[in-house]
């Protein structure tokens, strides 16, 4: 009897000490449906929540911790550690200095500006021919503050128009962990800002009967802005993140053309999936 006792405690303690020893994997991600979703009646089925966990189920050797965090503090711990990935990043230069991206994993609507109907009449004197809004000039006028998500990127055309020191002081950032849904709660309550930017897909989860959220926003597209985005994972740039990375790229060539998409083309409208489907035949052919 003692002797099975033995045998069982040291079996306990070899599952713990390989438990233990298994390297960790710290996964940031923000509150911005339907890419992450960490609360209410679609908790954790967001796109970019079911890559993840796709990701996660397909590295078992490691500790996976997923930890909730607004995008600049994402970067602060991607940056200073050696072991954290994010699920849902754009790319860019200043990123590329201490992220480590995979291939592309998903592509994604432009962002869009949204505003409050009564400030049609002013979004009319910025509007281009083409009836899509002029963001450098509106924001040069004065009489338009934005809100922003601290840390966030919104893709080519955008994130000029922001960096413009014309632009800064009607900037409003917000820092909490809620993108859209939060800045679509500041601008219902009028809370100094006169519009936000935001993806159409992210309204439209908003917009479903059972939403704590109902905005009346009107949305504009952006002059200059891309007409789609392309995410990454992305993950410490150190040898560990490197590895990752490798690893992430194994399944991203199997799945981003397969269940990933699902998972996106599944919080579209029907008659736009056609259109994202040809995108990513186009893209993914090529990268």
């Amino acid at each position: 009897m003692l002797r099975c006792v033995i045998l069982l405690l040291s079996c306990c303690t070899s599952l713990n000490l390989l438990a233990e020893s298994r390297q960790s994997v710290y996964w940031l991600y923000s509150e911005m449906p339907p890419a992450h979703i960490s609360h209410g009646e679609h908790v954790n089925t967001g796109y970019a929540d079911l890559a993840m966990q796709l990701l996660i189920d397909a590295l078992p050797q490691y500790n996976h911790v997923r930890v909730l965090a607004n995008y600049k503090r994402s970067l602060i711990e991607i940056k200073a550690n050696d072991n954290v990935c994010h699920a849902a990043l754009l790319r860019s230069e200043e990123r590329e200095e201490f992220v480590a991206f995979s291939m592309p994993a998903y592509i994604v609507s432009s962002n869009k500006l949204f505003a409050q109907p009564s400030h049609k009449s002013l979004m009319t004197n910025y509007l281009s021919p083409n009836g899509k809004v002029d963001l450098a000039r509106l924001l040069a006028s004065e009489t338009f503050v934005l809100g922003v998500s601290s840390g966030a990127m919104y893709g080519g055309g955008i994130d000029e128009a922001l960096n413009l020191p014309s632009s800064q002081d009607n900037l409003i950032f917000r820092t909490a962990i809620d993108h859209y849904s939060g800045l679509s709660g500041m601008l219902e309550r009028s809370m100094r800002l006169d519009g936000f930017l935001g993806l159409a897909v992210e309204n439209r989860f908003f917009q479903k009967p059972n939403s704590a959220i109902n905005s009346n926003s009107v949305s504009y597209s952006i002059e200059g802005a891309d007409d789609f985005l392309v995410g990454y994972i992305g993950c410490s740039k150190s040898a560990f993140g490197m590895q990752l990375i490798d690893e992430i790229n194994h399944v991203l060539t199997v799945e981003r053309a397969g269940k990933i998409k699902d998972y996106y083309q599944s919080w579209l409208l029907e008659e736009d999936r056609p259109a994202h489907q040809m995108l990513v035949e186009q893209l993914f052919d090529k990268n």
